[in-house]
């Protein structure tokens, strides 16, 4: 019997290679998926002395290393977060697709025009529940007046 188990698991490290004029380091994150991992930067940096490469944190209590600190957990939650939906939706996971997620690499976003037809199409659905049939009128009239401008625009 198989299982879908995989191992996940989040560092963070200076890159001491890249060390700037000033002496501070980037930090750089590595997301790690069935043995494969992708590193990415952070756009953070700090001095090697302020580090705890234990932990993965900054040290020091001064606003610099807290927001760093801050930075990163934001960093692990999102990328857990990720994860969990990808479990979740039985997709396919390697590191590479939450460097991406992390990242906003691939999301697909949608336009107004289909953001304004997702709102009218969940506002006809309440029609009766929520909100009166004029409501919805009005809505779909400012839609289509939209998209004719929009068209007649662009």
């Amino acid at each position: 019997m198989q299982s879908n188990r995989s191992t996940f698991a989040i560092l963070f490290y200076l890159n001491t290679s890249k060390k700037k004029k000033s002496g501070n380091c980037p930090v750089m994150g590595r997301i790690s998926v069935d043995g494969k991992s992708s590193a990415f930067s952070t756009g953070l940096e700090l001095s090697p002395e302020k580090w705890d490469a234990k932990q993965g944190i900054a040290i020091g209590k001064s606003k610099k290393e807290t927001n760093i600190n801050k930075q990163i957990e934001n960093y692990r939650a999102e990328l857990v977060r990720h994860y969990k939906t990808l479990l979740e939706n039985k997709s396919y996971i390697t590191a590479e697709i939450l460097k991406n997620a992390i990242k906003g690499i691939g999301i697909k976003q949608n336009s107004l025009i289909q953001e304004f037809a997702a709102l009218v199409e969940e506002k006809r659905q309440s029609v009766g529940i929520l909100i009166v049939k004029t409501t919805y009128t009005h809505l779909y009239r400012a839609y289509q007046h939209l998209k004719e401008f929009l068209g007649y625009k662009y």
